[in-house]
């Protein structure tokens, strides 16, 4: 499996990494840690659940130099020997991965990422690598779901309306909306720095409450623009502060600074341990406008570490956790809301990573299928054609005249460009999936930490 890092706790001097095993013979597991070659490795082990085994650091360090590093269960994760487990290898580095100082400073025009790892570090031309992913590990978006994860008692009811919306968008193709089109609904991030314009916050919409962004002064690059589509979603991290600020229709955004007009937002903690990713206020469930996005460096990597943001067409009218708001109900569009998933619902693709392989997936698609069977889908927003997931917007590359790295990643797998007179965006083609046989809805007890 490919690599993916956990971020560090802000202010930490290690950066964590994580790689998913694969069963081999003998009862051994193998982890692809050829990333790690040249690194000074900390402290490492497996991991399964709430059961651990204890690596040697130098035995990692070797096997970094050989590429694939083979280990034997034993003790509490001896069992694992006989049956297929979900073993998963953690390892502490010494200090977070760093641009070599002898190597020059990548040009935004280039389109070069150096892949940074440790919060702090990113910016313009330093964009954060597939080895980071936003929030804490206790966060809703970064727990993976445990083997006997309770199914909610309406699940099959849930999954048959959700088929019965017609042909979901991710069973035939996997998409992004390019930002130089006008249905471009996805999210934009930027890194903020103490030399950007200083802009004022200002909320134009009512929505029967306070909103948490009002009069707020954020420094936001000048070359930041928010999406393209309706939704208009711009995000910008103030690593110093640790945190996100989420804006939903970004209307005006005055060069040099000034006042920034957005209909709603909020913000929400990033880069620290106490960052969930929740009540950002950008998006209909309050989700952080980070959470569940999938990021051109993740698929390019083939491992996407997290639960994916997922946009249905319409809603239960009903919440539950980890949302804090509401979508657009069914009811609204002349549809009953009966068995219509909640805001907030968890679905897991209930497939073992063998099913997975064995669909003969390219890297990008696995790593999608993969997300949804460790992690889940969260809905969090409503509007989907019938159902959707979120990606980065281009937005966030394209502003500086670098290449989007979505983008990037879709055409190195292959992707086709798809026009139909309203948008472009570019698709790859997924295995089939019997979604009705093996999609379900995860208890809510999960996300409310009562079961």
């Amino acid at each position: 499996m490919a690599l993916s890092c956990l971020v560090a706790a802000s202010g930490a001097s290690a950066a964590t990494q994580r790689f998913h095993g694969r069963k081999g013979a003998h009862g051994t597991y193998a982890f692809r840690v050829a990333k790690l070659s040249g690194a000074r490795v900390a402290t490492a082990q497996l991991r399964r659940g709430h059961a651990r085994q204890a690596v040697r650091a130098r035995t990692v360090a070797a096997a970094a130099r050989r590429r694939v590093l083979r280990v034997r269960p034993r003790g509490v994760l001896r069992r694992c020997r006989r049956i297929r487990c979900r073993i998963v290898l953690r390892v502490n580095l010494a200090d977070p991965v760093r641009p070599s100082a002898t190597q020059p400073a990548a040009t935004p025009a280039a389109g070069v990422v150096a892949g940074a790892c440790g919060f702090g570090s990113f910016g313009v031309g330093a964009w954060p690598g597939a080895c980071w992913r936003p929030y804490s590990d206790s966060s809703p978006f970064n727990r993976e779901l445990p083997a006997d994860v309770p199914v909610a008692a309406n699940s099959s009811r849930v999954v048959a309306r959700l088929m019965g919306w017609g042909h979901a968008t991710v069973t035939d193709r996997l998409q992004t909306r390019g930002s130089d089109t006008t249905t471009d609904y996805e999210h934009p991030y930027y890194f903020s720095t103490p030399s950007d314009p200083l802009f004022t916050i200002h909320c134009v919409a009512a929505y029967g409450g306070a909103c948490a962004d009002e009069g707020l002064q954020v420094r936001i690059p000048d070359a930041a623009r928010p999406a393209n589509g309706p939704d208009a979603h711009m995000a910008v991290i103030d690593q110093a502060s640790g945190w996100e600020y989420d804006f939903w229709q970004v209307k005006s955004k005055p060069q040099g600074g000034g006042r920034l007009d957005i209909s709603w937002g909020g913000r929400t903690r990033i880069g620290t341990p106490d960052a969930t990713g929740l009540s950002g206020g950008g998006t209909a469930s309050g989700f952080g406008l980070l959470g569940g996005v999938i990021r051109g460096p993740e698929l390019a990597a083939g491992d996407i570490p997290h639960a994916l943001f997922m946009v249905v067409k319409c809603d239960s009218g009903q919440i539950v956790q980890p949302a804090d708001g509401y979508g657009q109900a069914c009811s609204a569009i002349g549809e009953p809301d009966a068995d219509a998933p909640a805001m907030g619902q968890r679905f897991q693709l209930a497939m073992s990573d063998a099913q997975i392989d064995a669909l003969g997936a390219a890297p990008a698609q696995r790593a999608v299928l993969r997300a949804m069977a460790h992690y889940g889908m969260l809905v969090g927003d409503t509007g989907g054609d019938p159902w959707d997931l979120e990606f980065e917007s281009d937005n966030t590359y394209t502003s500086f005249g670098a290449t989007p790295l979505v983008r990037a990643a879709f055409e190195g797998y292959g992707a086709r460009r798809y026009t139909d007179g309203l948008y472009s965006s570019l698709n790859l083609a997924m295995p089939q999936v019997d979604w009705a046989r093996y999609l379900r809805v995860v208890d809510p007890c999960f996300d409310a930490h009562t079961c």
